[in-house]
């Protein structure tokens, strides 16, 4: 846990990136899990293969977002925006504007999280963060089955091309969310809704997507400003 103001930064802002963060500081409720029947984790396992064959269609995807927080009485709490680079294998840059600007890097060992109005980063291992929703969505977990119960869902009607999937944690003692819905409209990502173990809501809209451009691996690596102050969470 981060002792430091970094930490009250982010549990206001609830940044979907940092779920794995901002996680430590949600009370440490277990959620009991019996095991699945095997047609059931058969099932799981096959729509986790599903998944994974939408993510690897793509080397690279780059583009905005808006993500709105919401109660668990359904109340909006915030609205941020900003944009996102992401560079198969576990290469990710999310950065949100103003009124919370903030900038996450990830290279796939190392995770930097930079407030530039607090003038702090803060360095995680990837190792400690194996829930991450970024590193999901940038391909960063070979095999889903083994951290999640994957369910493909039906989509609505009226969106027959959509491909939905529902991800719940394994072991959700380690888990910050309770699960994680991801969106994909002809295999683009389109939304993402994360459920956090207070019932509170985030949901991510995805547009102006831009796929399989070079990216450079540069992108992905943060060198912190001058003055700086470097906080070390291992």
């Amino acid at each position: 846990m981060f002792l430091s103001k970094y930490l009250k930064s982010a549990v206001l802002r609830s940044n979907l990136l940092l779920v794995g963060l901002v996680g430590l500081s949600v009370p440490a409720v277990v959620f009991a899990q019996a095991p699945a029947p095997h047609s059931v984790q058969a099932a799981s396992d096959t729509a986790a293969e599903q998944l994974m064959g939408i993510l690897q269609t793509y080397k690279s995807v780059e583009g905005r977002f808006t993500q709105i927080l919401n109660s668990k009485a359904g109340k909006q709490l915030q609205t941020t925006e900003g944009t996102f680079k992401i560079k198969r294998p576990g290469l990710y840059l999310w950065q949100s504007a103003e009124p919370y600007p903030q900038t996450i890097v990830g290279n796939g060992q190392t995770i930097w999280v930079y407030d530039p109005d607090l003038e702090q980063v803060t360095i995680t291992p990837q190792a400690q963060m194996p829930f991450n929703p970024a590193v999901l969505l940038s391909g960063g977990i070979q095999d889903l089955s083994t951290r999640f119960r994957v369910e493909k869902v039906a989509p609505p009607a009226q969106k027959a091309s959509q491909n939905l999937f529902d991800l719940t944690p394994l072991n959700s003692a380690d888990a910050p969310f309770a699960a994680v819905r991801l969106i994909f409209n002809n295999n683009n990502i389109a939304q993402a809704i994360l459920t956090d173990r207070l019932g509170q809501q985030t949901i991510m809209d995805f547009d102006d997507l831009v796929a399989n451009r070079v990216l450079d691996d540069a992108l992905f690596t943060f060198v912190p400003p001058k003055g700086t102050d470097v906080l070390m969470n291992e």
